[in-house]
């Protein structure tokens, strides 16, 4: 999710929002300013927090990176009639979905895993000119033998990292 909001910045979208989940995550992201307006995806308020950050209109594009009802069915709702929505985040399990409100509203969702060559090549070329910086996303270094246990806090919910390198000892 942050990295889809460093690459959507360098696009030049202005009042860029994004919704996050954890307290951490949600600190992280405001104290590197990676979006205007930062929201707790878990929220009770969620669909009024992302309706307030753009004075009350719809979106035209959303990019949805949680994962979660909340922001799946929030932002289709917070979507325009004939906007576009791009689904990154996985969820865990299955999640209820309103298709009346895709299919009334002429809204298009349009999931993804992962990337496309023409995405690839964007990213690597951002980062071979020192465009987006890496270092600030890499919260922890382990090595490699803790991989479970890394896999495990971050997706606790309740983890201090980003994102963790995990480090190959060899000859």
């Amino acid at each position: 999710g942050l990295m889809t909001a460093m690459w959507v910045r360098k696009q030049g979208i202005k009042n860029l929002v994004i919704a996050e989940a954890g307290d951490n995550r949600i600190e992280w992201a405001k104290k590197y300013g990676f979006a205007d307006t930062v929201i707790d995806s878990k929220a009770d308020d969620f669909l009024d927090q992302v309706m307030k950050a753009n004075n009350g209109e719809k979106y035209d594009y959303i990019f949805e990176c949680v994962g979660i009802e909340a922001t799946l069915n929030g932002y289709l709702d917070a979507l325009k009639s004939g906007g576009t929505m791009m689904v990154l985040g996985v969820p865990n399990d299955k999640i209820p979905f309103n298709f009346n409100n895709l299919i009334t509203k002429n809204k298009k969702l349009i999931p993804s895993h992962a990337w496309n060559f023409v995405d690839f090549y964007d990213a690597v070329d951002y980062l071979t000119k020192g465009e987006i910086d890496l270092k600030q996303f890499i919260t922890d270094v382990e090595p490699l033998d803790k991989v479970q246990e890394v896999f495990e806090d971050l997706t606790s919910g309740n983890t201090q990292n980003v994102k963790v390198l995990l480090e190959v000892a060899g000859d």
